[in-house]
């Protein structure tokens, strides 16, 4: 904050800047914030008007005001709480990697939720492949032999409600996933096969607490068919199969 007040005086003190002044009303329209927001800005130290009067009261903000308000309101948009943001102006650069793993985080939970709403609005498919980079997560795992999709809904879900009975806090930024053991036997119609799955959790899990079934998967760099909408087993040996057959068509003109 003491540097950027530095600066701001330095620039100030050239006769070629623009010294214009915005009334809270000008300065609320122009930001689109209210001034309750505004002045919680100031009350925090976060904010300081550039004038303001000891008369009546009246606060006027200057061009450095009107961005760095606009500055957070584009990081609170990015999914920053407000000490997040505090934090960053008052450390400076101690504090940039933490904000960018907080936005890295927004972005990931960002870009597969759109790619879902997507595919969920598409009428003429309901899959899509992509590249996907797992972080290392810690998951509750369980393995099971399935012989169709409902068995396969059970199994996740009874695993959901483990987790939760338990007391682990699942991760907000990745979704449960199974792994499927002989995808070969499945596009070959064989519905019977072992599935690994996966509940991602909270990995700061109490001393005390069940560690059973507990695993911490290091990170991978996947390419993987997000699907939606199947109703029935004959639909999911279809994707399993597009899967395959689009790795080989990739493998021979390059990913």
């Amino acid at each position: 904050m003491k540097d950027e007040e530095k600066a701001i005086l330095d620039m100030y003190g050239s006769p070629d800047i623009r010294t214009d002044l915005f009334s809270v009303k000008q300065a609320c329209r122009l930001t689109g914030m209210s001034r309750a927001i505004l002045i919680k800005l100031e009350e925090a130290g976060f904010l300081k008007p550039r004038e303001k009067s000891e008369n009546t009261g009246y606060r006027y903000y200057d061009t450095f005001n009107i961005f760095k308000i606009l500055q957070y309101k584009r990081f609170r948009l990015a999914g920053l709480s407000q000490n997040e943001i505090f934090e960053f102006y008052k450390e400076g650069n101690d504090s940039i990697e933490r904000t960018l793993e907080k936005l890295f985080l927004q972005q990931k939970i960002l870009e597969k939720s759109i790619e879902l709403l997507s595919i969920r609005t598409s009428k003429d498919k309901h899959y899509s492949f992509s590249f996907y980079d797992f972080d290392e997560m810690t998951c509750l795992v369980k393995k099971e032999v399935i012989h169709n999709l409902e068995e396969a809904n059970i199994v996740g879900y009874n695993l959901s409600a483990e987790a939760l009975s338990r007391g682990f806090m699942p991760q907000v930024s990745e979704e449960m996933w199974a792994e499927n053991m002989g995808m070969e036997g499945m596009v070959k119609g064989n519905m019977e096969r072992q599935i690994k799955v996966y509940q991602p959790i909270d990995p700061d899990i109490p001393d005390e607490a069940d560690k059973n079934g507990v695993e911490v998967v290091p990170p991978c760099h996947t390419f993987s068919i997000l699907m939606y909408g199947l109703e029935n087993d004959a639909e999911i040996v279809h994707p399993y199969k597009l899967l395959l057959d689009e790795i080989e068509r990739r493998r021979k003109v390059g990913f």
